[in-house]
């Protein structure tokens, strides 16, 4: 499973271009919150539903063998600084930095 989570994180990065905090959201294991569900991350719900589905016919395209041209999107950029910090307000600066080390 770890290394399906680097690609599917690689590829939602690199070649689909959604930012960092999307892609940690939709593939991280825990929230920030002691009290709160594990997989109760509701933040950003309907973006994230997108970028799964926008994954998925990624994924059948490469299968398929046809153009995965179409699901490359120029999505705002944002610098890498400000993604840490929003990944840092959402998720807490302790996981973040057990993500970075490779822990999670």
């Amino acid at each position: 499973m770890h290394g399906f989570r680097a690609t599917a994180k690689t590829i939602l990065q690199e070649h689909l271009k959604y930012p960092l905090l999307l892609v940690e959201m939709a593939l991280g294991h825990t929230t920030k919150d002691p009290n709160g569900a594990a997989y109760g991350r509701f933040e950003y719900i309907d973006d994230r539903a997108v970028m799964m589905q926008q994954w998925a016919d990624y994924l059948d395209a490469l299968r398929d063998g046809t153009s995965t041209d179409q699901f490359i999107h120029n999505h705002t950029a944002k610098k890498p600084a400000d993604e840490l910090q929003a990944l840092i307000d959402n998720l807490g600066e302790e996981k973040v930095l057990k993500m970075l080390e490779g822990k999670l």
